[in-house]
């Protein structure tokens, strides 16, 4: 599992087995070892919540949850979407609108994806990036 923090948004990638274990399990759990950070150890979960009406972003001590209502698991395990994407809006106290979104998405293998894709060479500063194609599995290098 992935997670990327950006700003007023959290994203969850996760592989098509760890699906198949959320959807067995009603869990799944990965971490990073932070030393000296939240008890060395920051948790990032996503679980299944059966009785919950929205899916929600909880805050925890040492980490991060992403609970998932019974329609956003559905969405998220639909074949023919790529994830569930949670979007929060409300006024603050100064009358500012604020947002928040979470997205939980499949993973998928290198060979299903329909872009090209290519190593950045990031040893070369004094202009843009030099890029190579990646070959496709068991072609050339």
């Amino acid at each position: 599992m992935k997670l990327r923090i950006h700003d007023d948004s959290v994203r969850y990638r996760i592989t098509l087995s760890e699906l198949e274990k959320l959807e067995r399990e009603g869990e799944i759990v990965g971490c990073a070892n932070v030393p000296g950070v939240c008890g060395g150890v920051f948790v990032y979960s996503v679980r299944l919540e059966p009785g919950q009406g929205e899916s929600a972003v909880i805050l925890e001590e040492s980490g991060i949850s992403l609970r998932l209502c019974p329609v956003d698991f559905a969405d998220l395990k639909n074949p023919a979407n790529e994830g569930a994407y949670i979007r929060r809006e409300w006024t603050d106290g100064q009358g500012e609108t604020r947002r928040f979104m979470a997205f939980i998405e499949k993973d998928r293998p290198a060979s299903k994806c329909d872009k090209p894709e290519a190593w950045i060479f990031e040893e070369n500063w004094s202009g843009p990036s030099p890029v190579r194609p990646i070959p496709p599995p068991g072609g050339p290098d």
